[in-house]
């Protein structure tokens, strides 16, 4: 059997091989769908408002496109991590980086962005840069 990694784990990597892509295993971080209130809002905000550039709207809640919301989340959040500690000015590339190996999104503060489920709980340090390096296994079903 074939197990794709990270970047061979979306639909936009299984629709074009059609029926040969059926049962096909991959890894991924975080899932594909909009039942996220974070993919709700911006479904709302954004894409319903006109005012996305999404080339192909199929694409919105494709595991690819959740892998932009995520990172999204951790970038925002590192900063805001940071700027609670250094004061809301522009930060130093060394203050952003302590916001990044400072980084706690538990339960609760998923809950609050509107994706609980759609990323892990992460606790990142400077030793562990992943929160943990968990993953889930997905299988493509057509």
């Amino acid at each position: 059997h074939i197990i794709g990694n990270i970047w061979s784990n979306s639909e936009e990597d299984v629709v074009p091989a059609g029926a040969a892509a059926k049962g096909f295993i991959s890894i991924t971080t975080h899932p594909s769908g909009t039942d996220f209130p974070v993919l709700q809002g911006i479904q709302q905000s954004v894409v319903d408002a006109g005012k996305g550039n999404l080339a192909d709207p199929k694409r919105f809640g494709t595991v690819y496109y959740n892998l932009g919301v995520v990172n999204g989340i951790l970038n925002v959040e590192a900063l805001r991590q940071a700027q609670e500690k250094y004061g809301q000015k522009p930060l130093t590339g060394e203050q952003v980086r302590w916001g990044f190996e400072h980084l706690n999104l538990d339960d609760a503060r998923l809950q609050a962005l509107g994706a609980k489920g759609l990323v892990q709980p992460l606790k990142l340090s400077c030793a562990d840069h992943e929160g943990g390096g968990a993953v889930r296994f997905q299988q493509w079903d057509g």
